[in-house]
């Protein structure tokens, strides 16, 4: 009896791996369109970043942070078609362009680049474009699972990327669009410039609604990071109606302290803390 329960349990668990692998293989690339649907099924997270007009690319910190970006270290990249694909080591990008050797695509070496992550997070997009375009000042930069980037030109991602890349720019997209001194809720000039080109890019590509989140660090009173979260978030709401955004397809919230994306022991992460985001769907 013992016997035939271990012989039961071997075939069961032999079946259960076969199963497993056989799910595996047919869930890889098998041609070109295979891996950028792959990709594009995989997506994370969208962000903007700043465009400089010397063509240098500005990841702000909480990004970097997010993504794990480092200063003075080597981003890598592949020029594939008409994308911009980066990784943060050369085995991520090994492994992609093996994916690609395996469908039969090969990439000559000047579709292989690398740039240095300088000091501010600052990249030269010259490692990567000729004569780089800084329209509108903004770029895309695209998360994918298992650490592979994307970086589209946001003026013009209609023409450089699949649909599914442009529903996720549109649909997943999340930005810090200000920061905030100690209890502070006012915008700067830069910060309003750059709600108004986010306003004219959504309005010209469509969306359902926005979401305006106020944060705070964890200094002060709960009803009072509150209160200042929602003045953050309301200071945000009413430039993108002065910049044409439907108050209808707003709404707006203030969490306090609740949702950090930094450290509140430093200075430097309380400083990250005292934000207002905006998520686009």
């Amino acid at each position: 009896m013992a016997n035939k329960k271990l012989l039961i349990l071997f075939f069961t668990g032999l079946f259960l791996l076969v199963s497993a692998a056989v799910s595996f293989t047919q869930q890889q690339p098998q041609t070109q369109q295979d891996i950028i649907a792959f990709l594009d099924s995989n997506i994370k997270d969208v962000w903007t970043i700043y465009v400089t007009p010397d063509g240098r690319l500005k990841i702000s910190d909480d990004v970097a942070n997010i993504l794990g970006f480092q200063e003075n270290s080597t981003i890598y990249a592949v020029l594939y078609g008409k994308r911009l694909f980066l990784f943060r080591t050369q085995d991520a990008r090994a492994d992609f362009v093996s994916k690609l050797n395996n469908l039969g695509i090969t990439l000559a070496s000047d579709n292989l680049k690398s740039a240095l992550i300088g000091r501010g997070y600052f990249i030269d997009a010259n490692a990567f474009y000729n004569n780089p375009s800084a329209k509108d000042n903004d770029a895309v930069l695209i998360a994918f699972t298992g650490d592979i980037y994307e970086l589209v030109g946001l003026g013009n991602f209609r023409e450089t990327t699949t649909p599914a890349v442009q529903k996720a720019i549109v649909s997943k997209f999340r930005n810090v669009v200000a920061r905030f001194s100690v209890n502070d809720y006012k915008l700067n000039a830069r910060e309003k410039d750059e709600i108004r080109h986010l306003a004219r890019q959504l309005k010209a590509v469509g969306f359902d609604k926005i979401l305006v989140r106020g944060h705070t660090d964890n200094t002060g009173t709960r009803r009072k990071n509150l209160t200042l979260s929602m003045n953050r978030a309301l200071v945000v709401y009413k430039e993108l109606i002065r910049n044409g955004i439907p108050k209808d397809k707003i709404q707006m919230t203030g969490h306090g302290a609740r949702n950090p994306i930094a450290t509140n022991r430093t200075k430097a992460g309380r400083a990250l803390n005292r934000r207002t985001e905006i998520f686009v769907y």
